[in-house]
């Protein structure tokens, strides 16, 4: 993202990216229309939960509301927009007046507030709710930190008690509120993070004690679309386990892989929430292919949509609209360290 009121651009961290890379290919994943019985809460259980930690993880404090707004319609907004329309428009045109399978008021309606939308908007949802999520952060960051996690907690309950009723909100904006708990973990993750003991060993181990929960049954994942949070307690605590695990072994694992190998890792992860918006379109598109040819299906859908997400973040006038990076002709990121405890606030 390009700078804002003058501040620098600060340089991107390869092992953060990597993750995102892990996660975006999970929720593909998750969306397969043939998939094992195992697939969903293997990757539910952690796979959107991340992006909002990762959130809190990166978390600057500081930073004027106005600012925050300005900086998710850059990066978020604007590829949302876009996208929208250029997905919406043939939809409408196709579906509703060539086809009349649909009622074009009702499906416009649909499209607007995300409420009901076709299948071909499936994941629009989520940055919706990351917008929110963050702008309400923000707004909380004034405030006592135990005001921030009153509200965090507050946004658990309205979920497991009222979680449809969160989920059918316009533009999904209720669940800003169960968002906004894992944003506040990052943060209290990045806080924590110089002190984490054998950082590998221990990425490793909670991401073993996630997955056992989820494996043995004990814990009934996370569904963050439907603000489903799983078995009480225990579901929110694998999302985290696994997410904070993630990122631990990535932070220790990178810094040794070719620089070559870490720039493509950011190159890919700058255009991948590009590869979120289109692959429901993708995946429509090979609506005919069967269950046994799910590997190669999810191998061509994954190649097909980062290939054009990528390419897409090429085009330096576009690239902002279509993919939320503006990137100047040429430009390249840095991989950088991702533990920056100047970035973290002390807790009060």
């Amino acid at each position: 993202m390009s700078p804002v009121n003058g501040s620098p651009r600060p340089p991107r961290s390869a092992a953060l990216d990597a993750v995102r890379v892990l996660a975006i290919l999970a929720v593909v994943a998750g969306h397969l229309p043939y998939r094992p019985a195992w697939l969903p809460p293997t990757v539910y259980a952690w796979h959107v939960p991340i992006f909002f930690l990762l959130t809190g993880y990166l978390w600057r404090y500081g930073r004027p509301v106005s600012d925050e707004i300005n900086r998710r319609w850059l990066s978020i907004g604007r590829p949302y927009v876009t996208w929208l329309v250029l997905l919406g428009v043939p939809f409408l045109v196709i579906a509703c007046l060539i086809l009349g399978e649909y009622d074009l008021g009702d499906q416009i309606r649909r499209t607007l507030t995300l409420v009901g939308a076709n299948r071909l908007f499936t994941t629009f949802w989520f940055l919706a709710a990351l917008f929110f999520a963050a702008v309400l952060a923000r707004l909380l960051e004034a405030a006592p930190r135990s005001a921030s996690w009153a509200v965090g907690v507050f946004g658990l309950l309205a979920a497991y008690l009222t979680g449809k009723s969160l989920s059918s909100l316009p533009l999904w904006i209720g669940l800003a509120l169960p968002s906004l708990f894992f944003i506040l973990v990052g943060q209290e993750f990045k806080r924590l993070r110089p002190r984490v003991p054998a950082p590998l060993v221990t990425g490793l181990l909670v991401i073993a004690a996630g997955a056992a929960l989820v494996a043995t049954g004990v814990a009934e994942t996370v569904d963050m679309k439907y603000a489903r949070l799983g078995t009480p307690v225990l579901g929110v605590l694998v999302a985290v386990l696994i997410g904070a695990g993630l990122v631990l072994v990535a932070e220790q694992l990178t810094p040794a892989v070719p620089a070559v190998v870490q720039r493509f890792v950011i190159a890919i992860a700058q255009s991948g929430l590009v590869v979120v918006l289109i692959h429901p379109a993708i995946i429509w598109a090979l609506s005919t292919w069967t269950d046994w040819r799910m590997p190669l299906y999810y191998t061509v859908l994954v190649l097909t949509s980062w290939t054009i997400a990528f390419l897409l973040s090429r085009i330096p006038v576009l690239a902002g609209w279509l993919v939320g990076v503006d990137r100047p002709r040429g430009g390249t990121a840095t991989p950088a360290p991702a533990v920056d405890a100047g970035a973290a606030r002390p807790t009060g």
